[in-house]
Order: C-alpha cells, then sequence, then structure tokens
C-alpha cells in the first residue's frame, strides 16, 4: 500500500513529493559498479522512466548524510531518459543515487526512487576531477593522515563594558594541513600521477585532487583537497628503481563546478566504434541505448 500525500491516485509512487497523483513509475537509476582501474573505480548509471514533462534532470550521490551533485550529471536533457558514469563513488560503502527532475522552465517536478550499490575496490586512489582519465592507484605512506584538523574560524573581541571577551565566528573550515603522503611503485603509475597534476605546453591540471580510499583513514569517503605543492622523490626503501614517494599536503576544498568534466562515454565514442551515423542508428533502438552502450567508454 502506497501511501497518497496529494490526494490522487492511491498507485502513485509519490510518497514524499507532490505529483498531482501521477501513477507513473519513477524507478531509481539502474546501478553498475566497476571496481577497477579503468580508468578509475566507477559506476555505470541508467535512468529509463522519468517524471512526465521533464526536459532535464540532476542525479545526486548521498553518502554518510552527505548529499552531492554527480559529476556530468548535472541539468542534463532527460526527456526519455539518461545516463551516465560516476567516477567518484566512494570505495567499499554503500552510496545511494536519486534524480531530481525539472520541466521547461526549470522548475522542479521532484525526486525519483533511491537505489544502492557498493564498489568493492580495495586500494586508494587519486584522480584529476574534471578529467578522470588521469588517475592512479598508490600505497599511502605510514603517517598519512595522521592528524586531522578542521578549525574554527573567527576572532575573540572585547566589546566595551564588556570584562569576559566575546567569540565571534563563521563556522568551522574543511579539513586543513592534511597529509596524504603516498607511493607508486613501477614507472607506468609514477607518469600516471605526474599526469594528475599536468605538465607543460598547455597541459595544464587543477591542482585539486579527488581522494578516495577504503582504508579507515579518517578523511572523508569522497574528498577533493587542493596540493598546491605536490613533491616526487626516489623511495630507496621499496626495493626497486621505479619506486616514488609522492608528498601531497594540502587543505580540503569543495569540488570543482560538478558540470565540468571530460567524459568517458562521449559522442566521439561512438564515432570511433562505427564507420558511419546510419551504423550508429542501426545498432541502437533509442538515444538512451547509445548514451548507456558503457562498453565503449574510453574508445
Amino acid at each position: 500500500m502506497v501511501d497518497v500525500v496529494d490526494g490522487g491516485n492511491a498507485t502513485s509512487t509519490f510518497t514524499d513529493t507532490l505529483d498531482g497523483g501521477n501513477a507513473f513509475t519513477i524507478y531509481g537509476p539502474g546501478l553498475v559498479p566497476v571496481p577497477s582501474m579503468d580508468p578509475v573505480p566507477h559506476v555505470e548509471i541508467t535512468l529509463d522512466t522519468v517524471v512526465p514533462g521533464t526536459v532535464t534532470a540532476t542525479l545526486y550521490r548521498i553518502q554518510d548524510d552527505r548529499t552531492m551533485r554527480v559529476r556530468g550529471l548535472v541539468n542534463v536533457p532527460a526527456a526519455g531518459g539518461f545516463g551516465g558514469i560516476d567516477t567518484e563513488p566512494p570505495l567499499q560503502q554503500t552510496v545511494s543515487y536519486r534524480a531530481e527532475y525539472f520541466d521547461v522552465n526549470g522548475v522542479s517536478l521532484g525526486f525519483g526512487e533511491t537505489s544502492d550499490t557498493y564498489v568493492d575496490y580495495a586500494g586508494t586512489v587519486i584522480h584529476q576531477p574534471i578529467d578522470p582519465s588521469r588517475g592512479v592507484s598508490v600505497l599511502l605512506a605510514q603517517g598519512a593522515a595522521k592528524t586531522l584538523s578542521r578549525p574554527f574560524e573567527g576572532e575573540v573581541i572585547k566589546p566595551i563594558g564588556r570584562s569576559v571577551p566575546v567569540y565571534i565566528g563563521t563556522g568551522r573550515s574543511g579539513l586543513e594541513d592534511i597529509n596524504v603522503d603516498c607511493v607508486t611503485f613501477t614507472a607506468e603509475d609514477a607518469a600516471r600521477m605526474s599526469s594528475v597534476f599536468g605538465g607543460y605546453d598547455g597541459d595544464e591540471q587543477l591542482p585539486v585532487v579527488c581522494f578516495r580510499s577504503s582504508l579507515p583513514t579518517g578523511l572523508p569517503a569522497v574528498m577533493f583537497m587542493v596540493v598546491p605543492k605536490p613533491a616526487a622523490e626516489p623511495y630507496a626503501y621499496a626495493g626497486g628503481e621505479e619506486a616514488v614517494m609522492w608528498r601531497l599536503s594540502g587543505q580540503e576544498v569543495a569540488p570543482p563546478v560538478e558540470g565540468i568534466v571530460r567524459p568517458l562515454l562521449a559522442y566521439s565514442s561512438l564515432e570511433n566504434a562505427y564507420a558511419t551515423y546510419a551504423d550508429i542508428e542501426g545498432a541502437y533502438l533509442t538515444y538512451l541505448d547509445a548514451e548507456t552502450d558503457f562498453d565503449l567508454a574510453g574508445a
């Protein structure tokens, strides 16, 4: 029996959104976790039912009581369904997803149902949020994230006529003075870590990285941190000439704008997989089928 909150059709699946009695079932996202460096652990997402009248949609990821918009799936065209890849899910923790739907005027039509998944990847991954193809799996150094500090921002003042000072603050900041020193063991992984921060001749990247780990570090499950001075040094104790110790220190910041990303599955992926546009049309029944052919991601 579904609760009715709007006096409408009792078969409505909208239990917490006023929907005018629409009995159309809005299922949660279809989720496929990919626990491998392909190029980073991710979740493939498909939504094939939307609220009638939907023009655009935004997908949200919910974990540890924190709600974040999924990168690349913000205000996307959604009439008939939509899909994409979340390259920033937490590792070895249950995570939930749900979509919010909007009409042609940008007015919210409510949320669909929630779906859960679990990315069973053991390890620590650092990648460039704007370009998830730039990522690497690392070994955290001993003492990494040993001390965690979230200071309060404010000052103590002494008003005239008061014998005891008054604290005036603006709340707590994110984590500061974070140390996530780590090791790569091969020349290939060292190159991947270097690419996270970019190079020369137009290969500029943000100093903000996405950090995820299955280890009990005490850090947020999905943390964005600015690393203004990444440094590399030989790591002789690893028993190999290619091992590198990466000195990564910085502070927690908000993620880069979630609408900006270099997609793993783009139209160019279809162009590279098929000889002609007619071949593309013949391979898929709907645009959604093409948009969610995740086997072509990275092509």
